[in-house]
C-alpha cells in the first residue's frame, strides 16, 4: 500500500487531537506537523505517543522548511493567518485540505479563496464534525425534510464567536438549507475579548431564518461556567438535546407518529481524535467525505460573519470587514 504524506498545520489543542487520530490510520503515512512553537510541539508529540502512534511524523517551524509532495493538509490554526497558509500550500501543490473553523475573519477572504480553489482545482472541506456524529445523522433521518424547523442554543460563555458556526453547521445539515438571514433580539449584542488573544467573542441573542421559514436562535449570555442547551421542534418531532450533561451528552425526543410520549436516553459524542482518521481516510481513498465542503461552509461563515461585523462596527465606530473571531 502505497506511503501518503500528510501535512498538519498548527499542534494546538486541535492540531495535538488530528495528529492523535492519524495514529489510526490504516493507509500507512508519514506525517508533518508544522507549528513556529516548540512547547507546542512537544505537547502534540506527547499525546501522540499516548496513543501509541506507529506513523513518522516530522515537525518543522515553517512551510517553508518543506520540499516534498504533501497528499492532504489539515490547517489547525487560529483564523488570521489562514488564508495565507492556504495559498502558501496550494503553492506547494497541495490539492486536498481540512480546514477548521472559523474559516477566516475577514469577508474578501472567501472570494479569494473560492477563486483560488476553482482556478487550481482544489478540494477541501470544514471541520464541522457534528455531521458525523451517529446521534445527528439518525436525527437527521428522523426529520421530514419537508418540515420547517424551529432550532436553538441557548447558555451562558459557550462563545457564541467561535462555536456558533457548528451549530448553523448542524442546523443546515438538519434541514438541508443553507440561506440564513440574521438579525439580533433583545439586549444588543456585545462584543467581548476572546481567551485567545487578539481575538473577540459575541454576547447576545442572534436569530437566523431561512427563505421556507426555518428558524435557528443563538443565544449566548455572559457566565463563569460554559453551559448550553439544545432543542429542535417540527410538526412531528420534539427534541431537547444537553450535550455537556454531568452523567453524559442526553436527549429526550418525542414525535407524532408515537402519540407524543417522550423518549430520553443517552449518546455518544465523539472526540477529534476519534474522527479525524474516518474523514482523511475518505478522502485519501474516496476523494471525499461527509464534512461540510468548502463552498457551502464558506456561504454559512458568510452570512454568520456578516451578524457579527454589524456588532463589531457599531462597538468600534468603523467600517470594518474584518471581525477577529477564530
Amino acid at each position: 500500500m502505497t506511503t501518503v504524506t500528510i501535512c498538519i498545520v498548527g499542534a494546538g489543542q486541535l492540531g495535538s487531537r488530528h495528529l492523535q487520530a492519524l495514529a489510526h490510520l490504516s493507509q500507512p503515512c508519514e506525517i508533518i506537523l508544522v507549528d513556529p512553537s516548540d512547547q507546542a510541539t512537544k505537547t502534540a508529540l506527547e499525546r501522540y505517543a499516548q496513543v501509541q502512534g506507529k506513523y513518522p511524523v516530522r515537525t518543522v517551524r515553517s512551510l517553508d522548511a518543506l520540499d516534498q509532495a504533501i497528499d492532504l493538509a489539515i490547517i489547525a490554526t487560529s483564523s488570521k493567518p489562514r488564508r495565507q497558509l492556504v495559498e502558501k500550500l496550494v503553492s506547494m501543490g497541495v490539492r486536498r485540505m481540512v480546514l477548521e473553523k472559523f474559516l477566516f475573519p475577514r469577508l474578501e477572504d472567501y472570494e479569494t479563496v473560492s477563486s483560488l480553489f476553482a482556478r487550481e482545482k482544489v478540494k477541501a472541506w470544514t471541520n464541522c464534525t457534528r455531521r458525523l456524529w451517529p446521534f445527528y445523522r439518525q436525527l437527521r433521518d428522523m426529520i421530514d425534510p419537508a418540515d420547517v424547523c424551529a432550532f436553538q442554543v441557548a447558555g451562558t460563555a459557550w462563545n457564541l464567536g467561535s462555536n456558533g458556526i457548528h451549530f448553523v453547521d448542524l442546523f443546515s445539515m438538519l434541514t438541508g438549507q443553507t440561506d440564513i438571514d440574521y438579525r439580533y433580539h433583545g439586549p444588543s449584542a456585545e462584543i467581548v475579548n476572546s481567551k485567545r488573544e487578539g481575538y473577540v467573542d459575541i454576547v447576545g441573542m442572534l436569530q437566523g431564518e431561512t427563505p421556507r421559514g426555518d428558524m435557528i436562535q443563538l443565544v449566548n449570555w455572559k457566565g463563569a461556567k460554559p453551559f448550553y442547551v439544545m432543542s429542535l421542534t417540527t410538526p412531528r418531532l420534539c427534541c431537547r438535546i444537553d450535550e455537556i450533561h454531568l452523567g453524559g451528552p442526553k436527549f429526550e425526543i418525542a414525535m407524532e407518529k408515537d402519540g407524543w410520549a417522550p423518549t430520553t436516553d443517552t449518546f455518544d459524542m465523539p472526540y477529534q481524535s476519534q474522527l479525524s482518521h474516518l474523514f482523511v481516510e475518505d478522502i485519501l481513498i474516496n476523494g471525499q467525505c461527509d464534512l461540510t465542503g468548502f463552498e457551502e461552509s464558506a456561504h454559512l461563515h458568510l452570512s454568520l460573519l456578516d451578524a457579527f461585523l454589524g456588532t463589531y462596527r457599531k462597538k468600534f465606530g468603523v467600517e470594518e470587514t474584518i471581525c477577529p473571531v477564530t
